[in-house]
């Protein structure tokens, strides 16, 4: 298949009409600008002409604003930068968990977290390692796609229950109806075609039973049901005066 063609530079304007390309000055250009400036020739006029902006020109002109800018920018990044877990200062910390808090809060936010925390748990589980050696892991646009189906089929209700789901609530982190990400299949991994979304509390019960185990469940129990109906009618025919009744798989008065 032969590869397309890339567009020449000059084909991207059509499609980024208002797009700006600002560049930064050397010593030269800077003491011209600075002349200018001195001479009396408009900010705008000079941000068009060096092709920066405004508050560029600004920066250019004086060195008083621009030792200030340099301070400001300095003083915003100890404000904002977020160091190592081990060197965040308590302030950090707590802002950390405020910010955390208002993300999971939205929609995108608590599968983001969701997403991250099954990652880690693939990371340190050795059976999931294996499995997903070599299928690869839905991705995060792909499980939010999911749930947009999910919502779309069965509405914000749990996939096994039909009971309504909840999300982050910090008050209540584990309630039974809290959204969360299940495998239908607990032998496979976490993959486009094997992820539902369920409450907490069926989820839990639940746990990592696999197709396979469910089956043969059903197999016994049906086993089960069919020897308690055997028995009952074997009961009935010998001595049609007492009551059959099964309790646990075993026939008594």
């Amino acid at each position: 298949m032969k590869k397309p063609e890339r567009m020449r530079s000059s084909e991207y304007d059509k499609y980024l009409p208002k797009a700006k390309k600002y560049f930064k000055l050397d010593e030269k250009q800077i003491a011209k600008l600075r002349s200018l400036k001195e001479s009396g020739v408009p900010t705008k006029d000079l941000a068009k002409m060096f092709s920066i902006s405004v508050t560029s020109v600004k920066r250019y002109a004086s060195d008083e604003a621009r030792e200030k800018d340099v301070a400001y920018s300095r003083k915003h990044r100890e404000k904002t930068f977020v160091p190592g877990v081990r060197k965040r200062t308590k302030k950090q910390r707590e802002r950390l968990k405020v910010t955390d808090r208002e993300h999971k809060k939205t929609l995108r936010g608590f599968f983001v977290s969701q997403y991250n925390a099954k990652m880690s748990t693939i990371k340190k589980r050795e059976k999931l390692k294996k499995i997903h050696e070599d299928v690869p892991i839905i991705t995060l646009e792909d499980l939010l796609w999911l749930w947009g189906e999910h919502v779309r089929k069965y509405g914000v209700n749990c996939y096994y229950t039909g009971v309504p789901l909840t999300f982050y609530d910090p008050d209540n982190l584990r309630a039974d109806t809290l959204c969360t990400i299940d495998r239908f299949d607990s032998e496979r991994g976490y993959t486009i075609d094997n992820i539902v979304f369920c409450c907490w509390e069926f989820n839990k019960r639940k746990n990592n039973i696999g197709i396979k185990d469910c089956i043969r469940i059903l197999k016994r129990y049906n086993e089960r049901r069919e020897l308690r109906e055997h028995y009952a009618n074997q009961v009935d025919d010998i001595m049609p005066e007492r009551r059959s009744y099964s309790t646990g798989g075993m026939v008594g008065r």
